[in-house]
């Protein structure tokens, strides 16, 4: 089974080549990194039960351009919904690099070849199509199993943690 591209990230490319379009004109170098990391913790002991998301998600994007020798970062967490907002963001971004000043060293310009290129995983089950009654009945067997390996154990826990990584580059 194919690992599913990100809606979230999907919907976002536009905006991205837009973005990255936009940090062209006043720079010789502009990519920008999306990410999408979804998940979900299960966690079975002798007396609790929980279902959460996982501690490994996060969503974001950084935008890095390259001016007279430094490099800039920018991170964020949402895109504009409104053309405008592209070029507010870019203008915060413009006005960041451009401030960079100082005897910091000085950088070679990045030199990239024109690649479109795509991933995507294959498995052959997706953690997130497993229902949560069956993966709170695997690991409440788990913990059984441990009790009955001595009766000295009073407690037992059992935990899977699962993420699905989707990340997007765009860069020109």
């Amino acid at each position: 089974m194919q690992v599913p591209v990100s809606p979230f990230l999907q919907t976002k490319k536009p905006w991205l080549k837009k973005l990255v379009a936009r940090l062209n004109q006043d720079f010789s170098y502009a990519s920008a990194l999306g990410t999408d990391v979804v998940g979900k913790r299960y966690y079975v002991s002798t007396k609790v039960t929980s279902i959460s998301d996982s501690d490994w998600g996060e969503r974001g994007f950084v935008v890095r351009v390259y001016n007279q020798g430094r490099y800039f970062e920018y991170a964020f967490n949402e895109l504009p919904e409104e053309e405008s907002g592209i070029t507010t963001l870019a203008d915060k971004i413009i006005a960041g690099a451009m401030a960079l000043s100082g005897q910091a060293f000085l950088y070679p310009e990045p030199k990239e070849d024109a690649i479109t290129q795509s991933f995507q995983g294959q498995v052959d089950e997706l953690p997130a199509n497993v229902g949560p009654d069956k993966v709170i009945a695997r690991l409440t067997d788990i913990t059984k199993k441990m009790h009955q390996v001595s009766e000295l154990v009073i407690d037992a826990m059992a935990v899977v943690n699962y993420c699905q990584v989707s990340k997007i580059f765009v860069s020109a």
